[in-house]
């Protein structure tokens, strides 16, 4: 029986089906003889063992030069959109993640001392130089945290 499960998904397999129909395949055989074994139809779960197919992790796209170029040049003299050029800015400059740029707090911010410190992934804290980013970014970084500040009170 187990050879039978396995060579219908090697069957599946050659006919081009991607790995998330091969793993949602194997899913409902394990979830039916699941049932079987609850029931007392079957004694035994012969797709208890067999592997579930790996999905294809494709990687994201990246931007064009052109694209962050507009990206970074888009003005505005609204605090939200000065907050978004900033937040743009920091993250170009610095290579943060969107989590750990939402995660960042007034506090991890030492614009005087020259960096800010950020608590990574794995729970590494990290510090940042202010001059990866520029005097320019520096100021939109205080204007996002006054209006973050304003927004919370």
């Amino acid at each position: 029986m187990r050879h039978d499960i396995i060579g219908h998904l090697q069957n599946l397999k050659d006919q081009g089906k991607s790995a998330a129909t091969l793993a949602r395949t194997l899913s409902s055989i394990r979830t039916f003889h699941h049932f079987l074994v609850h029931d007392g139809v079957s004694d035994n779960d012969p797709s208890h063992h067999i592997e579930t197919p790996k999905k294809a992790r494709n990687l994201p796209g990246i931007l064009s030069s052109a694209d962050v170029e507009a990206l970074l040049n888009i003005t505005g003299k609204k605090p939200l959109d000065i907050r978004n050029k900033a937040m743009l800015e920091l993250m170009y400059a610095t290579g943060l993640r969107v989590s750990e740029l939402t995660a960042l707090n007034v506090a991890d911010l030492h614009l005087t001392m020259g960096f800010f410190a950020l608590l990574r992934k794995g729970c590494e804290r990290e510090n940042y130089p202010n001059w990866r980013f520029g005097h320019r970014c520096r100021g939109s970084i205080l204007a996002t945290i006054t209006l973050q500040i304003n927004q919370e009170k």
